[in-house]
C-alpha cells in the first residue's frame, strides 16, 4: 500500500507533491499508532455512544475553555449529549481546530448512529486545519472509520485526499466510500488514475482498474454528499463513463491476472451504466477463456450484459457449458436461460448436459428443462429420476411435475407416494404447482414462500414459463387431487402443507369440502391449518359444529405461527363462540399485546365491554391507553357511564386512574343527545382518521364542533378538525379554516390549506395568495397547489 501511495504521490502534479507525500505519512503514522476504536454492531443504530478513542489525559491543557467542555462531553455516557456536543463543535468553525483530533477518533460506527455523523459533519465546518487528523483516522484500525475518513477527507482537500484513497483501495478497504472520495476530487484523481492505468508497474495498474468506477455514473454505495451522486452536477462534471468501459476493457488484456481480474470486476460495477457501449467484442471474449476460473465467471455475466444479439451471445456462451470448472459451467448454464430469443437451441443443450459429470450441471440441466416446459424432454428427465445423485433425481421430479404429459405425472404421482423424504416433498409441490397453475393462481407473496418452502432454496419459480394448453389438457386432475386427500390424511405431516394447498388455495367459495378442511385442521402441520383457515375465512360460510375444536386448538396453539391464531379466532366468533374469544383476548390483554384483542373485544358487543371495563385499571400503562382509547367512542352506554361512576369512587388506584383518564377524553356536553358529537370530538382528539366514519352523516353541529376544535390545544386534534371539515364540503367552514392559517403549527397551517383547496371557494383566495409567504416551505407549496386548483 505504502509503495503504491508513494509512486502516486511522486508521479502527481508538483506542486501538492510534498502536502501529499506529509498527508500519506501521517497516514501510515497513524495506521500504527492509532489506538483501536471500540468495536461496535453495524447492524444496530442505538448503540451505546461511541467515545474518542484518545483518552481525557490527551486533552492538551492550552486547550481553549470552551472548546475544552465540549470535547470533555464527548466522553459523556449519553449518545444525546455526545452528539450535541459533536454538533456544537463544527458550529464553532475553525475555532475547534484543536478539538479535530478527538472528532476524528469517533468517526467509527453505524450510518446511523449521531454522534460519528455529527461528529463528521463537524469536521468539515472546522475546515483544512482537520485534514491531518481525520488522514490518521483514514489509517485507523476501524473500517467504519476509515470509510467516514475518506469521505470527510474529500471534502475538505481533494488533492490530498487522492494517496488515502489510492492506499486504501490498494489494501483492499473502503470500497465504494474511496471511489466516492475520489469522484469528489474530480479532475486531478481522474488524471492519477489516467497514469496509473498506465504505469510498468502491475500493482498500479491493479489498482487503477479498481479505481476507475468512481468516474463512470454508476451508483456508488456510500452516504451521499450531495451533489457528487451519478446523478448529481458535480457527479456529472467528472463522468467519463464510455473513457471508463474503454480502459477497462483494454486491461482484459493485461499479462497480470490481479489486475485483469479486478478490471473484470469492475467492468461488472459500470456495466448496469445506460451511457455505454459494451460490444461483445475481442478482448471480452478472450477473458471467457482466461485461464482464471474467476475471471471467466464473472465474464459470464459481462457477456450477458453486452450490446449484442441473443444469438451472438448463446454463440459466445455455450462452450463454456463444457469447461473444465463445473462453478463456470453452472453460471454459463444460468446465463443461457435467459437468453429468451434462443430457447430452442438452450432446450437442445440442456438434454445434452444430463450427462454431465457434474451433478451440480445435471441438476441445473434439469431443473432448466422444466423451467422452459419443454414436454419433449419427457423421456430423458424420466431416466433421470434413476440418476446416482439424490439433487438430480429431485431436480428431475421437480422438472417433470412442470412439464411432463401423462406418464411423467404418473412417475412423479408414485414418488409422492413411495420416495425418500426429500424426494416425495419435492414430487408432492410439483403436482400442487400444477394444480395451481391449472387454476391460474397468482403467484406472489406468502404463496410463492409456501410453494418454494424459503426463499434461499433452489427450487424457486423464477423464470417459469406459462403452462402451455398442451400440458394443461393431459393433466390427470382428479386423480392428482385423490392423491392429495390421501397425502393430507397421510403419515407424512412434511407433505400436509403442499397437499392441503393444492385441494384449497385458489378456490373461491364453500367448493372445497369440509372432509379436506377438517383434515387440514387435524394436521400437526401448522402450513396446513394456515391454508385451510384462509380458505375459511375467504368463503366467509359458518362452518359446522365438527370445526370447534380444531378451530380452538388452532387458536390456542397457534400464537408462534403468525396469523394462525387470529384467522381461527375470525371464524369462531362467526361460528358464535364467544367465550373462546374473550378468553383468548383475555390472555392477549395480560400478556401486554392490546391491539387486536382491544379490536375484537369492541365488535363482540356487551361481552366484549364488561371485559373491557374489567381491565381498565390494568397494570400496564399500554395496555390501559389502548382500552381507554376504545371506550372513548362508547361513553354514551349506560354500562360505561355507571362502571366509570362506580371507579372513580374505587380505592383501586389503577382502576381509578383508568376511570380518571377516560373521563379525561370524555365531552363536556351532559345532554345526552349530543352522544354522537361527543364520539366525533373523540375521533378528532385522538389525532388519527377515525372521524372519517363520520362524514357519511355531517350536519351543523358536527361541523360547528370541528371548527371550536381549530383552536385545541392538540395541534393533532386541529389537523384532524380541519381535514374533517374539508371533507364535510361545508363552505360555512371557510373562515374558520382562513383562521387556521395563522396557526403556530405549520402541518396545521398546511392542513387548513389543503381543506380550503377541498372545498373551493374562491373566498379563500386572498388568505391564499398571503400564505405564498408563509415561513414555511411545506406551507408555501400547499398554498401554490391549492391556488392551482
Amino acid at each position: 500500500m505504502d509503495r503504491v501511495a508513494q509512486t502516486l504521490v511522486t508521479t502527481h502534479r508538483p506542486r501538492h507533491r510534498l502536502r501529499l507525500a506529509a498527508a500519506w505519512a501521517a497516514a501510515g503514522m497513524a495506521l500504527l499508532l492509532w489506538p483501536p476504536l471500540a468495536p461496535s454492531d453495524p447492524n444496530d443504530p442505538n448503540l451505546d455512544p461511541i467515545h474518542p478513542g484518545l483518552g481525557k489525559e490527551a486533552i492538551p491543557p492550552d486547550m481553549p475553555a470552551e472548546v475544552r467542555a465540549l470535547v470533555e462531553r464527548l466522553y459523556n455516557i449519553d449518545q444525546v449529549v455526545c452528539a450535541a456536543a459533536a454538533k456544537a463543535l463544527g458550529e464553532m468553525g475553525p475555532e475547534a481546530v484543536s478539538a479535530a483530533p478527538f472528532l476524528a477518533s469517533v468517526l467509527d460506527g453505524h450510518f446511523g448512529q449521531p454522534t460519528p455523523n455529527n461528529a463528521a459533519q463537524a469536521l468539515v465546518k472546522i475546515g483544512k486545519g482537520a485534514f491531518e487528523a481525520v488522514a490518521a483516522a483514514a489509517g485507523s484500525t476501524s473500517e467504519g472509520a476509515r470509510r467516514r475518513a475518506v469521505l470527510v477527507a474529500a471534502r475538505l482537500d481533494g488533492p490530498r485526499t487522492i494517496p488515502l484513497a489510492v492506499g486504501m483501495l490498494a489494501a483492499g478497504t473502503g470500497g465504494d466510500f474511496c471511489l466516492g472520495a475520489l469522484r469528489m476530487t474530480g479532475e486531478p484523481a481522474w488524471e492519477c488514475i489516467l497514469r496509473a492505468a498506465g504505469s510498468p508497474d502491475a500493482a498500479l495498474r491493479r489498482v487503477a482498474a479498481a479505481a476507475l468506477p468512481a468516474f463512470a455514473s454508476v451508483g456508488l454505495w456510500y452516504r451521499g454528499i450531495g451533489g457528487y451522486g451519478p446523478d448529481g452536477p458535480r457527479g456529472r462534471a467528472w463522468c467519463r463513463t464510455q473513457a471508463v468501459v474503454d480502459l477497462l476493457i483494454q486491461a482484459l488484456r493485461d499479462r497480470d491476472e490481479a489486475v485483469r481480474l479486478a478490471a473484470m470486476h469492475s467492468l461488472a460495477k459500470v456495466s448496469t451504466c445506460p451511457d455505454k457501449k459494451m460490444p461483445l467484442g475481442e478482448a471480452l471474449r478472450a477473458a471467457l477463456k482466461d485461464t482464471i476460473p474467476a475471471i471467466r465467471l464473472v465474464a459470464i455475466d459481462l457477456a450477458l450484459a453486452a450490446d449484442e444479439t441473443d444469438a451472438a451471445k448463446f454463440d459466445a456462451l455455450a462452450p463454456l457449458t463444457a469447461d473444465a470448472d463445473p462453478a463456470v459451467r453452472a453460471a454459463a448454464l444460468a446465463a443461457l436461460e435467459r437468453l429468451q430469443g434462443e430457447q430452442a437451441r438452450f432446450v437442445a443443450l440442456l438434454v445434452k448436459l444430463l450427462r454431465d459429470p457434474a451433478a451440480a450441471v445435471r441438476e441445473k440441466a434439469a431443473l432448466g428443462l422444466g423451467k422452459m416446459r419443454a414436454s419433449e424432454t419427457e423421456e430423458q428427465l424420466l431416466r433421470a429420476l434413476e440418476d446416482p445423485s439424490p439433487s438430480v433425481r429431485v431436480a428431475a421430479a421437480l422438472s417433470l411435475g412442470r412439464c411432463a404429459g401423462k406418464a411423467g405425472v404418473e412417475a412423479v404421482m408414485r414418488l409422492a407416494k413411495t420416495g425418500d423424504a426429500w424426494l416425495s416433498f419435492e414430487a408432492a409441490r410439483a403436482l400442487s404447482e400444477r394444480c395451481l397453475d391449472l387454476r391460474r393462481v397468482q403467484w406472489y407473496g406468502p404463496l410463492t414462500l409456501r410453494m418454494t418452502g424459503s426463499q434461499d432454496s433452489w427450487p424457486t419459480r423464477s423464470g417459469l414459463l406459462p403452462l402451455p394448453p398442451s400440458l394443461r389438457d393431459s393433466f390427470p386432475y382428479d386423480r392428482v387431487q385423490n392423491l392429495m386427500v390421501e397425502i393430507l390424511k397421510g403419515p407424512k405431516q412434511d407433505l400436509h402443507a403442499v397437499a392441503a394447498e393444492a385441494l384449497i388455495e385458489g378456490l373461491h367459495g364453500p367448493h372445497v369440502p369440509d372432509s379436506v378442511l377438517l383434515a387440514a385442521l387435524k394436521s400437526p402441520e401448522k402450513m396446513a391449518w394456515w391454508v385451510a383457515l384462509l380458505h375459511l375465512e375467504k368463503s366467509r360460510s359458518v362452518p359446522d359444529k365438527r370445526f370447534l375444536d380444531p378451530l380452538r386448538r388452532a387458536v390456542r396453539m397457534g400464537r408462534d405461527w403468525p396469523g394462525v391464531d387470529g384467522l381461527a379466532l375470525d371464524v369462531l366468533i362467526r361460528m358464535g363462540d364467544t367465550e373462546t374469544a374473550l378468553r383468548h383476548c383475555e390472555r392477549d390483554l395480560n400478556s401486554g399485546a392490546p391491539g387486536r384483542a382491544v379490536g375484537t373485544l369492541t365488535a363482540l358487543g356487551d361481552a366484549g365491554l364488561d371485559l373491557l371495563l374489567k381491565h381498565l385499571g390494568h397494570g400496564r400503562a399500554n395496555v390501559r391507553e389502548t382500552i381507554v382509547k376504545a371506550l372513548s367512542a362508547k361513553l354514551d352506554h349506560p354500562r360505561v357511564q355507571a362502571f366509570v361512576r362506580s371507579a372513580l369512587k374505587s380505592e383501586d388506584d389503577r382502576l381509578r386512574r383508568g376511570a380518571e383518564q377516560l373521563m379525561a377524553a370524555a365531552p363536556k356536553e351532559a345532554d345526552p343527545r349530543l352522544a354522537r358529537e361527543a364520539q366525533l370530538r373523540a375521533a378528532l382528539l385522538s389525532g388519527g382518521d377515525g372521524w372519517r366514519a363520520y362524514l357519511r352523516h355531517v350536519d351543523t353541529a358536527a361541523v360547528q364542533l370541528a371548527k371550536g376544535l381549530l383552536r385545541d390545544r392538540n395541534s393533532g386534534a386541529r389537523m384532524a378538525a380541519a381535514a374533517f371539515l374539508g371533507a364535510s364540503g361545508d363552505r360555512s367552514a371557510v373562515g374558520a379554516l382562513c383562521g387556521a392559517m395563522a396557526d403556530e403549527s405549520a402541518p396545521v397551517r398546511a392542513q387548513a390549506i389543503e381543506a380550503l383547496a377541498a372545498l373551493g371557494d374562491r373566498k379563500a383566495t386572498a388568505a391564499l395568495v398571503a400564505a405564498l409567504g408563509d415561513a414555511d416551505g411545506g406551507v408555501r407549496e400547499a398554498a401554490a397547489v391549492a391556488l392551482g386548483r
